[in-house]
This record gives structure tokens, C-alpha cells and sequence, in this order.
């Protein structure tokens, strides 16, 4: 019998999509409006009135991995130090307290490909937003006690986010063998933890000095707010700053591995997993529109084609999921399953490689490809619906497509996908020799 519950999911579930669909077909581009600083800030402005809030949003082009020092994970590490050192004129704790005691938030991230912060605060109160934006780009002060605080709180997320989880080893494995040394890529954000080790205050001061300045950032403002007026607080608060030099970094796509790889991994699980990764082409790019939605086709919760085939029908496993990672040098889709009591690796493996084999042949049906691209548009109206998620993509596509209007566009490769051209990118990508295969299996005491 179906519980209630269940109905009103899959209701919800069914007005969602069918609301994203319906949108889908009509979605406006974000009307945005971008212009230089004589200092090289690129400022982006995007109007949105529907209620009284504006977000802030400062991306940085510096990778999780800069070069120089070419550490891992040090674009992590100096997003920690950076969010809790002192300013020219404001302490850490008087930035979060001046933002909080008028009903905002703020926080930070670090992605392969830059460094972004954001603060969201009630319109009113844009100006001071800005002003310790841009006293963050030109005055931070680390200390040696920040970098070392910080430096020791990624040491605990590294244990909790790797060390840790389930398969953490296992998913942090992925990357080097998709991405072998010296790529930027060749580990996950977080970094190895003998570089973080190796880290040192100097390491900050030099990156923060390389990156962080207004010719290497760009700032969006979203929300509620007069142009006119942003336009006059920006060119106060960083039309005076020094510009420093624009970092070029290097664009050339990753290449998917010459032959297939296997590493088998013993950890400390009570269930074996399998999983399959392979290089993709680069995000925003021929190719990512049909690679995204193939990992959603194969694997996005129960209604993948792993799931149903190997969970649902032949029970030879308990989870089966895949994930999709975009990024400027290369894009990876990895699947995982994990095995069902009894299974063996053999059977699991042989039953995903016929998925595999059949996408690359066939490619996915029709009602498969519909729902994934229903799925697609939900999850992207989501996005557009916060102030401060809708900042960050609009940031991200300035960076990583090079248009801050890029939405329309992005909307329009995943509505032509088609099963061919998701048939021919699984078919070009994602054969068994271009694979890496990552084998979990627990330990045995």
C-alpha cells in the first residue's frame, strides 16, 4: 500500500518538474550589466526587486592549486585564513558581527577553478557590504596565530571530509588518476595533507598578494538596489584601489587517460564499492550539456538507470549514484555502486559495464533523457530563486564561460541535447578503456 506520504512526494516531485518544464520553455536571460574599472575590476550588476535583499559577491581567479607555490589545496587553506584575519580597519570579528547585527550572512568557497566570497545583507546596507569587500581585496592582514588556527581547522575537515567518510580515500583517488601530476586538478579542493602540512604563512602573503587584487577579480552585485547608485559606491570603495596585475591561467583541457587504470583501495567499510571515472570535455564547453546530463541519466537518485538496473532488478547492489564534476581544464563523470550482501565485484562491475556499453551504443531512451533535463531545469531554477546562489553562478559563468549572460545559453545546450549527442559523448568518452576504475574493499582485521 502507498502511504500518504509517499503521494505527497511524488506530487511535489511531479509539480516541480512539470513547473520547470513549463518555465523551461520560456526562461529570460539574465539581464546583466558588466563594465570594467580602469584598475581591471570587472563589476556585474543584476537588478532583481522581488524582496528588500542584495548579495555581494567577489570571485578570484586562483585555483585550489596556484602555481607558483603549487601546493594542493592552498586555495583552500587561504580562504580559511583570509575569512578570519584582521583588515586596515576592521577585525574578522567585527566584519561577521556588522554583517549579522542587520540580519545578513556571508561565507566562502573554493572550486578547482577560483576562490569565491559572498555576503547578503538587507538593501539598506549595501554600502558597508561593499566597503568591507574592498577593504578585504586591498587590506587583509594574516597573522602567523590566523594561519595557524586555520590551517589546523582544514587539517579536521580534511579528517572529517576524507580521512573520515565512507569512501573519502576512494573519492579523493579519482582526481590524480584522472588528472595525473603536475595538472592543477591532480587532487580534490581539499588538498593532499603533506602540502598542507607544508604550508606556511609566506605561502599566503604571496598568493593573497599574486591574486587577490581588483585585476583579478570580478565583484556581482544581485538584488535589490539602484544602479546608479552601486555604480557610485564601487567606484568609491575600488575605483582607488591598486590594480595589480591580471593572472592568465592556463587553459588547456585535460586529456581522458591513454588506457584504462585500476586501483584497488582496501579501507575500512563493511561493503565493497565499484566505481567508474572518465575525463569529460571542459565545462560550458561542446559536450558539457550532454556529459551533465548523462551522469543524471545514469545515476541521479533512484530513478538512474544504475539504480533501477542493478539495486531495483538484479539486486546485486544496495546504492548506485553518479556525479558530475564541470570545470574549466576538463570535466570528470564518475558512478559509484556499492555492493549487496552476497554480490561479488564481477557480477557488479559486468552489470554497470552493460549500462555503460548500451549508453555508448544506444544511447538513453527518450522518457530518461525528458526526465533528466526536467531535473536539470528544476535544480537550476532553484539556484535562480536565492540571492546569493544566483550571484555565485552569474560570477562563475563570467569566469568560466567568459559571458555573465551566459544562462540562456546554458539553458539552450541542455534543451538540445539530444539522445545522439548524448549517445556520441558517451560513445567518445566514456568507453572501458578510457576508464578508471577505483575498487574499494574492506579491510580485512
Amino acid at each position: 500500500m502507498i502511504s500518504r506520504r509517499a503521494i505527497r512526494t511524488f506530487l511535489a516531485l511531479s509539480s516541480s518538474l512539470a513547473l520547470a518544464a513549463t518555465a523551461y520553455a520560456s526562461i529570460p536571460g539574465l539581464a546583466v550589466e558588466k563594465y570594467v574599472l580602469p584598475n581591471g575590476l570587472e563589476v556585474i550588476l543584476h537588478e532583481n526587486h522581488r524582496v528588500a535583499l542584495v548579495t555581494v559577491s567577489v570571485r578570484y581567479r586562483v585555483r585550489a592549486t596556484p602555481q607558483p607555490p603549487d601546493l594542493t589545496g592552498l586555495g583552500h587553506v587561504i580562504e580559511h585564513v583570509l575569512l578570519a584575519s584582521h583588515r586596515a580597519h576592521v577585525s574578522d570579528l567585527d566584519r561577521d558581527a556588522l554583517v549579522n547585527s542587520v540580519g545578513g550572512g556571508g561565507d566562502g568557497g573554493t572550486t578547482a577553478d577560483g576562490v569565491y566570497y559572498w555576503s547578503t545583507v538587507p538593501s539598506p546596507y549595501l554600502a558597508q557590504v561593499l566597503w568591507l569587500e574592498s577593504d578585504f581585496m586591498a587590506f587583509a592582514q594574516p597573522s602567523e596565530k590566523n594561519f595557524q588556527v586555520e590551517r589546523s581547522v582544514v587539517f579536521n575537515e580534511h579528517r572529517l571530509r576524507v580521512e573520515n567518510a565512507r569512501y573519502g580515500v576512494a573519492d579523493h583517488a579519482v582526481w590524480g588518476a584522472l588528472f595525473p601530476s603536475p595538472h592543477p586538478y591532480r587532487n580534490t579542493v581539499i588538498g593532499l595533507t603533506s602540502d598542507i602540512e607544508r604550508s606556511t604563512l609566506q605561502d599566503v602573503l604571496f598568493v593573497y598578494k599574486k591574486y587577490y587584487h581588483p585585476a583579478n577579480a570580478a565583484i556581482v552585485i544581485d538584488g535589490d538596489f539602484v544602479p546608479e547608485h552601486a555604480r557610485q559606491l564601487v567606484e568609491r570603495y575600488f575605483g582607488t584601489l591598486p590594480s595589480g596585475s591580471r593572472v592568465e591561467m592556463p587553459a588547456t583541457p585535460a586529456q581522458p587517460p591513454a588506457r584504462a587504470q585500476e586501483i584497488i583501495l582496501p579501507l575500512q567499510v563493511t561493503a565493497a564499492r565499484v566505481s567508474s571515472a572518465w575525463a569529460v570535455p571542459p565545462i560550458y564547453g561542446p559536450g558539457d550539456a550532454e556529459g551533465e546530463l548523462l551522469a543524471m541519466v545514469l545515476g541521479d537518485g533512484k530513478s538512474g538507470i544504475l539504480y533501477r538496473r542493478l539495486v531495483r532488478e538484479l539486486r546485486v547492489a544496495s546504492e548506485a549514484s553518479c556525479f558530475y564534476y564541470g570545470a574549466m581544464l576538463g570535466s570528470h563523470l564518475r558512478c559509484d555502486v556499492v555492493l549487496a550482501s552476497g554480490s561479488s565485484i564481477e557480477n557488479v562491475r559486468s552489470a554497470a559495464d552493460s549500462v555503460f556499453q548500451e549508453m555508448s551504443e544506444r544511447g538513453p531512451n527518450a522518457a530518461d533523457l525528458q526526465r533528466a533535463q526536467s531535473r536539470w531545469e528544476a535544480q537550476m531554477l532553484h539556484t535562480l530563486e536565492i540571492g546569493s546562489t544566483r550571484a555565485i553562478l552569474i560570477n562563475k559563468y563570467n569566469q568560466l564561460a567568459g559571458r555573465a549572460d551566459f544562462l540562456a545559453m546554458d539553458f539552450q545546450s541542455h534543451q538540445n541535447a539530444s539522445v545522439e549527442s548524448v549517445k556520441k559523448l558517451a560513445h567518445d568518452y566514456i568507453g572501458l578503456d578510457q576508464r578508471v576504475s577505483i575498487i574499494v574493499q574492506p579491510m580485512k582485521h
